[in-house]
C-alpha cells in the first residue's frame, strides 16, 4: 500500500479539481482507523497538498481535503503536524463559509483537535519560527474558542508551568494566548490555581498589564481577578506585585474590553479586603468607575456598578470616599432605567452604601426609594431579596422612615399583601415588620393604609416565614393602643383570640407570637 501513496500524493500537487478530490477520498480511506497508512500518508507529504486543497474555488476539492484532514488530524502525533502546515485557518473559514457539506465535515476535522495539543501548541509560542508561532497561535484561538470549552477543562496540572513560561518567554501574542490559557484554567478546575501561584505566574502577568498589547493587558486583568477571587492572601500577593495601578491605568486608557476587565480585577480584589479597597480608591479608581457608570456601554456600567460595590463591602471609610466621588446618581439611575443585571448590581451596590447613614440620606434624596419599590416586584426572587435588603439597611432610622412614607411605600406594600405572590407577600411582611417597630406613627399608618386584613389572611394561610412575619407585624400594631382600639372594632383582636384557640399546631404558634407582643 505504502507504494501507492506518492501516485495519489502527486495527483493532489498537479491534476484538475476532480482528480484531486478522488485521491484525497482514497487517501481517507486509507488512514481510517489505520495508524500506520496515517503516519505513511503524512510521510508521503500529502499535508501540504490537503490544506492547498483546502483553499481551492471548487467546493467539492475543499470538502473532500476537510474530510482527509479530519481524519488523520485524529492521530494526536499527526495534530501538531496538520496545525503546522495552516490547516487550521482554512478548515475555520471553510466552517463559516462553506456550502452544507463542508461546513460538517469542517466542524468534524477542527472538533477532531485534541486537548492534548494545547501544551506543545503553548511552546511552539516560544520556541517556534516566525510561521510556527503564528500557526500555533491560530490553533490556539480555536482550542480557546467559546464553543471549545470542554478543550481546556480537560487539561491537567501539567499544562500549568509551560504557559508560565510562555508569560514571560513569548511575543506580545503569545503572552495573550497564555494569559487566557491560564484564567482559562483558573476557572475551570478548583485547583488549578495554586499551581499557578505557586509557578510565578502573579509576576509576569502584573508585566503583562504595563507591557502587554490590547488584548495582553485585558487577559492579564481577566486572570488577575479570577485569581483574586479565590484566596485573600493571593489579594496581598496580587497587590504587592504593583498590580492596582496598572489596572487603574488599564481603567483609564484601555479600550472598551480592557476597561471591563480592569473594573472586574479590581473589584475582586477590593473585595473584603480593607487594605486593597483603600488602596485601590487612593489610586483614583472610583472616579473613573462612576465616569463609566455615566456613559459606558450597558456592560461597562454593570461591571461598574458591581465593583464599586465591593469596594464598599463593609468598610464605613471607603464608602464615605466612594459617596463623595458622586457615584449614587448615577446607580440611581442604572437602578431605574439598566438592564436586569445593572439594576440588580445597583441595588446591591446602594445597600452597601447605605451602611453609613450619612449615604443613607444621599441615597434617599437622589430617588433610589422608587425604582427599589419597582425592583421589588420583580419576577427575579433574588432581586426582590436584593431590593428589600436595601430598603430594609435605608429604613434603619425613624429620620429616613418619614422620607420612604412619603413616596407611598406602605401603600405599595399593603398592595403586595394582597396581591404578589407568596415571596412577594412573605417579604412585604419583612418590610413592615421593620417599619413598624417601635413606630407609632407608622403602625397607625399601616392600620389605615388596610395592611390588618391581608395580614390576618396570610397568618390564616399557614404560609411559613410569611405567617411569623404576618404575626410579628399584628403584634407590632396590637401594641399600639390606638391601632388595638381600630383593630378591635374591625373584629381582628377577636379572630386573633380565636386563632390562638384553633386546633391547628402552626397557626396557634404564629398566633401566640401575635398575641404576645400585646400591652394588655
Amino acid at each position: 500500500e505504502a507504494g501507492a501513496l506518492e501516485p495519489l500524493v502527486k495527483i493532489l500537487c498537479s491534476l484538475g479539481a476532480e482528480e484531486k478530490s478522488q485521491a484525497a477520498q482514497t487517501l481517507g480511506i486509507l488512514a481510517e482507523g489505520n495508524t500506520d497508512n496515517q503516519k505513511a500518508i503524512v510521510e508521503a507529504g500529502a499535508l501540504e497538498p490537503l490544506v492547498k486543497m483546502m483553499c481551492s474555488l471548487d467546493a467539492d476539492e475543499k470538502s473532500q481535503a476537510a474530510q482527509t484532514l479530519g481524519i488523520l488530524v485524529a492521530n494526536d502525533e499527526i495534530g501538531l503536524l496538520i496545525v503546522l502546515a495552516g490547516a487550521v485557518e482554512p478548515l475555520v473559514q471553510l466552517l463559516s463559509t462553506g456550502d452544507a457539506k463542508g461546513k460538517i465535515l469542517a466542524q468534524t476535522a477542527l472538533s477532531n483537535l485534541d486537548s492534548g495539543l494545547v501544551v506543545p501548541l503553548g511552546r511552539l509560542l516560544i520556541t517556534g519560527d516566525p510561521n510556527g508561532k503564528r500557526l500555533a497561535g491560530e490553533a490556539l484561538r480555536y482550542l480557546l474558542s467559546s464553543d471549545n470549552k470542554n478543550r481546556v477543562s480537560s487539561l491537567g496540572v501539567e499544562a500549568v508551568e509551560p504557559f508560565v513560561q510562555v508569560l514571560s518567554d513569548a511575543s506580545s501574542e503569545g503572552k495573550s494566548l497564555a494569559a487566557e490559557v491560564l484564567g482559562r484554567l483558573v476557572v475551570e478546575h478548583n485547583d488549578h490555581w495554586v499551581s499557578i501561584v505557586r509557578s510565578g505566574a502573579v509576576g509576569p502577568l502584573v508585566q503583562l498589564l504595563s507591557m502587554g498589547d490590547t488584548m495582553g493587558k485585558a487577559h492579564a486583568a481577566l486572570t488577575l481577578g479570577r485569581l483574586a477571587s479565590k484566596s485573600d492572601d493571593i489579594k496581598g500577593l496580587i497587590a504587592k506585585a504593583g498590580a492596582v495601578r496598572q489596572l487603574v491605568r488599564l481603567l483609564c486608557n484601555g479600550d472598551a474590553w480592557g476597561k471591563i476587565q480592569a473594573a472586574f480585577a479590581l473589584g475582586c480584589l477590593a473585595l473584603k479586603n480593607n487594605n486593597n479597597q483603600i488602596s485601590i480608591i487612593s489610586e483614583g479608581a472610583t472616579a473613573l468607575l462612576v465616569r463609566l457608570l455615566r456613559s459606558g456601554s450597558d456592560d461597562e456600567r454593570n461591571t461598574a456598578a458591581e465593583a464599586i460595590g465591593m469596594l464598599a463591602m463593609n468598610n464605613d471609610h471607603a464608602q464615605t470616599l466612594i459617596a463623595q466621588s458622586g457615584v449614587v446618581g448615577p446607580l440611581v439611575t442604572l437602578l431605574s432605567t439598566g438592564d436586569a443585571k445593572g439594576k440588580h448590581h445597583a441595588a446591591l451596590t446602594l445597600g452597601r452604601l447605605a451602611a453609613n447613614d450619612v449615604n443613607k440620606t444621599l441615597i434617599l434624596h437622589a430617588g433610589a426609594v422608587q425604582p427599589l419599590m419597582q425592583l421589588l416586584s420583580s419576577k427575579d426572587t433574588v432581586d426582590r431579596s436584593q431590593a428589600a435588603r436595601t430598603l430594609s439597611t435605608l429604613a434603619a432610622s425613624n429620620k429616613n422612615k418619614i422620607v420612604i412614607v412619603h413616596a407611598g411605600v406602605v401603600e405599595q406594600l399593603v398592595q403586595l399583601l394582597s396581591t404578589g405572590d407568596d415571596d412577594l407577600k412573605r417579604i412585604a411582611a419583612i418590610m413592615l415588620s421593620i417599619l413598624s417597630q417601635n413606630d407609632h406613627h407608622m403602625q397607625t399608618l399601616m392600620v389605615r393604609a388596610g395592611a390588618v386584613e391581608p395580614l390576618v389572611e396570610l397568618l390564616q394561610s399557614g404560609g411559613g416565614d410569611g405567617a411569623r412575619w404576618a404575626a410579628l407585624v399584628l403584634g407590632d400594631l396590637a401594641s399600639n393602643e390606638d391601632c388595638y382600639t381600630m383593630m378591635t372594632r374591625a373584629g381582628v383582636v377577636q379572630l386573633l383570640v380565636k386563632l390562638l384557640n384553633s386546633q391547628l399546631t402552626g397557626c396557634k404558634c404564629r398566633t401566640s407570637v401575635a398575641w404576645g407582643k400585646l400591652d394588655m
